[in-house]
């Protein structure tokens, strides 16, 4: 017998044995911070563990000046306007492209936070300003154009994907930065996504999350890490 398993089996196994919080019924048009209102009593606690502060270590040897090489070399020389085109001159060129900023402001958020260069913060602060500002009165941060948002045509398979990352990196950015901004836009992308995907019971049924991406539903559900995070 094969005791090999497939990753793609491994992750559906472990997707299917996840336990569910049940979520309270709202009233959506009474209540304006739906992320909040949506979850379970059963789930409001606390983190039990935490990454270490990146300020709090020091790398040495190879692996030092490779983070240092790093930053120098792909943070700091990045095209600011390539982060960003997508967002502001919408649709974007490439159906996944809006998801450079997120990982951008994560990546160069903790690298910013273990050198404490100001260049870096700098960068940091115009490229996290202008994404937000490119955000839309419904929260919407993503690269798609207005009548395909969430959708699922040949291009519009990665949506929710984009949302992930640009949460991703304003939480971190947030987190380190304590910067106000960052945290209302990703409340907004929070509870647009509730508002376009919560499904109650026996109500009003929403749009179908393992139906907005490829690779039956992954890539859009890898959302609700961000999600928590932001909770």
């Amino acid at each position: 017998m094969n005791d090999q398993i497939s990753r793609r089996s491994m992750l559906f196994s472990i997707a299917s044995s996840a336990a569910i919080p049940a979520f309270t019924k709202i009233d959506i048009k009474k209540n304006s911070n739906l992320l909040q209102q949506t979850a379970s009593p059963s789930v409001q606690s606390q983190d039990r563990f935490s990454p270490i502060n990146p300020g709090d270590v020091a790398l040495e040897g190879f692996l030092g000046e490779r983070c240092r090489k790093n930053e120098r070399a792909r943070l700091l020389a990045k095209n600011e306007d390539e982060l960003l085109q997508g967002f502001q001159k919408r649709p974007g060129k490439q159906a996944w492209v809006g998801e450079h900023a997120g990982k951008w402001l994560h990546a160069a958020t903790l690298a910013w936070v273990y050198t404490k260069d100001p260049y870096l913060r700098s960068k940091l602060d115009r490229v996290a300003a202008e994404l937000i500002t490119a955000q839309k009165d419904d929260g919407y941060l993503g690269t798609y154009s207005d009548n395909a948002h969430f959708g699922m045509g040949n291009n519009e398979q990665w949506d929710v994907w984009v949302h992930k990352y640009n949460l991703i990196g304003l939480i971190t950015y947030h987190t380190y930065t304590g910067d106000k901004n960052a945290l209302e836009a990703s409340r907004k992308i929070g509870e647009l996504l509730v508002r376009t995907f919560w499904q109650p019971e026996q109500g009003d049924r929403k749009l179908d999350l393992n139906q907005r991406s490829t690779h039956m539903g992954m890539a859009s559900g890898s959302v609700l890490e961000p999600v928590v995070l932001l909770y």
